[in-house]
């Protein structure tokens, strides 16, 4: 206990000459931080958050195959992805239903070295195609939108392409 308010009166009081504030040992004025998703456009794509560089994937088209006889109901969605960095394997690609969080699902090569034996989501470069098959716990509602977008591995992410059965 007595550590947690030593190191309290610590914070609070800074440990410099010129304390003007709180937490603001020495003098030392305050910044704001950097808003995390600030896009940045630096040459390379990049952010000045420190986020991701390179260029983002783009997805051009977005196919599902719906098995409402699966239980549960599933769909088997094929996208259509351009990456010009090269390197969606170990990218991700992210699901969500009608604007809901994302599940996220780990894109591999199957020719790549260190390729799982249980691929989520399987990316095949020379048709520039990723598939991965979402499973519908609460049944297949034909009035759904799923939400599609795919990170490659430096984390940049694409747009969000619509999918509706």
């Amino acid at each position: 206990m007595r550590i947690g308010i030593t190191l309290a009166m610590l914070l609070a009081l800074g440990c410099g000459k010129e304390n003007t504030g709180l937490g603001m040992g020495g003098g030392g004025t305050s910044t704001d931080v950097n808003d995390l998703n600030d896009k940045g456009d630096d040459a390379d794509g990049g952010s000045d958050t420190a986020g991701p560089t390179g260029d983002p994937p783009v997805i051009s088209a977005v196919t599902g195959s719906w098995d409402e006889s699966a239980s549960p109901p599933r769909v088997l969605i094929t996208i259509d992805v351009t990456d010009p960095d090269g390197d969606l394997h170990n990218g991700r690609v992210g699901i969500a239903v009608d604007g809901s969080v994302e599940e996220w699902f780990t894109i591999e090569d199957p020719d790549e070295d260190g390729a799982s034996e249980y691929i989520e989501a399987l990316y095949n470069p020379v048709d520039g195609q990723v598939e991965v098959t979402a499973e519908l716990e609460d049944g297949m509602p034909m009035d759904i939108t799923l939400n599609i977008r795919v990170k490659d591995a430096s984390n940049n992410a694409s747009d969000v392409y619509d999918l509706a059965p």
